[in-house]
């Protein structure tokens, strides 16, 4: 950017921002903003009060919360009315739906998946915000290639439409090492297969589970499951895997703190992903990060992502994915070259490249 060229207003649709549990959305949001903030002009929107922790390191012109009117008039006519006073040239909202229509040719919305429309029906309300998006947004982002086709094939849009950006791991390798409270739960004698992210059925966890049951005794892998923050989900899993004798092979742990989850992709054998559908799989890029050895569902955006078909598995055969963990386990040729494939496959993803990418999207909507 030149010394005299004027830098771009952009309102961002902050709400995501709200809590201090940082994952999914809410790092997609924090990335983006972090490495743009220095190109661009940010006016963050939000009709909650969000965690100014997050914005560390962020530069931003103003923050405009409003927190009275109900979430529908705030978004179509206190959103537009702001952006018109300050005179921004886009509005970006970050979390699948949400265009104030009369700011309909200057908004982007970055659609992650189309995972509402394949699982379960969607509430009214949120049917018509998905429709007021795909109807009047000027451009979309999605986060791959898999999500972009699934989103032309539900919204019936126009591919030229919407830009891919894949995202990347933002773990910080360098943390220093956790304190004692955070690691005093952590006793992981062995090596283990590791699993971080949400439970819910899609993710496949009781499918894990069961291939873990497959083993004989004497050759039966640790596995660890972490990330869960439902606590009705966490006690169905407790007791599922109580009620198939697998308390001494399987670890449960809840939410953990970035520092556990960095101690724990450390110590890990290999990551596996079993999940039945993933617009992108946030966790793949995190775990090459650390040079782990992945093996994924051959499902959804996950193959593209990794980017090895001899570490896929599908996510319906047991025995396939049980062959598959014994080969990691006893074949070190096999080992080393799944090590060596992360080595080469995460410089392939990183926030400067998205954010480059979001860039050039603002740079083209602008009039």
């Amino acid at each position: 950017m030149s010394l005299t060229e004027k830098k771009l207003k952009i309102a961002f649709n902050v709400r995501c921002l709200s809590s201090s549990k940082v994952r999914g959305i809410s790092r997609y949001t924090m990335e983006i903003l972090k490495h743009l903030s220095d190109k661009v002009d940010f006016y963050f929107f939000s009709d909650r009060d969000i965690d100014e922790s997050l914005l560390k390191g962020i530069q931003y012109k103003n923050i405009f919360i409003t927190k009275k009117y109900n979430h529908f008039y705030w978004e179509q006519v206190i959103v537009p009315f702001q952006c018109m006073k300050v005179g921004i040239d886009v509005y970006h909202c970050p979390s699948n739906y949400g265009t104030p229509l009369l700011l309909m040719g200057k908004t982007v919305v970055t659609i992650h998946d189309a995972i509402d429309f394949k699982i379960g029906k969607l509430p009214l309300l949120i049917n018509f915000y998905y429709f007021l998006t795909k109807t009047f947004s000027k451009h979309f982002i999605t986060v791959s290639h898999f999500s972009k086709a699934d989103i032309v094939s539900c919204f019936r849009i126009n591919p030229e439409r919407i830009t891919v950006t894949y995202e990347a791991s933002q773990l910080n390798l360098l943390n220093p090492v956790v304190s004692e409270r955070e690691t005093r739960e952590f006793n992981l004698s062995e090596d283990y297969f590791f699993y971080v992210g949400g439970w819910e059925k899609r993710k496949n966890i009781k499918f894990l589970i069961n291939t873990i049951s497959q083993f004989s005794a004497e050759e039966r892998p640790t596995l660890v499951l972490a990330g869960e923050k439902n606590e009705s989900i966490y006690k169905e899993i407790q007791e599922y895997v109580k009620n198939k004798k697998l308390t001494k092979s399987i670890v449960l742990y809840k939410w953990i703190s970035e520092n556990q989850l960095v101690s724990l992709y450390r110590e890990a054998f290999c990551f596996v992903y079993p999940s039945l559908y993933e617009g992108f799989g946030l966790q793949v890029c995190e775990a090459m990060q650390f040079n782990l050895p992945v093996i994924t569902s051959d499902r959804t955006a996950l193959p593209e992502i990794l980017g090895n078909d001899l570490a896929t598995f599908s996510p319906i055969d047991q025995m396939q994915l049980m062959t598959l963990m014994k080969k990691v386990m006893l074949n070190k040729m096999f080992y080393n070259s799944l090590v060596d494939h992360s080595n080469r496959r995460k410089t392939f993803f990183s926030w400067d490249k998205t954010a480059e990418l979001t860039f050039d999207v603002y740079k083209k909507m602008k009039p």
